[in-house]
């Protein structure tokens, strides 16, 4: 288990974008017990759909390595 305020700090590394509003509700999803503790497989879920969000989003991806030309 993760703590919520752990939880929340890696999400924040994640995803600058992201209001408090939506990584709570994130997390909220995560936290089936209501206690505070993040199940590591819920909060791993949470961050697939948080990125999965941020893609959409933003409607693009991370750019590809360019390529080295040869000379």
């Amino acid at each position: 288990m993760i703590s919520w305020g752990e939880s929340e700090k890696i999400i924040k590394k994640i995803c600058l974008t992201w209001s408090q509003t939506e990584i709570a509700k994130l997390l909220l999803d995560a936290d089936d017990e209501g206690d505070n503790k993040i199940v590591l497989d819920k909060f791993m879920e949470a961050i697939n759909c948080l990125l999965e969000k941020d893609v959409d989003r933003n409607d693009s991806t991370l750019p590809l390595p360019m390529s080295k030309k040869s000379v």
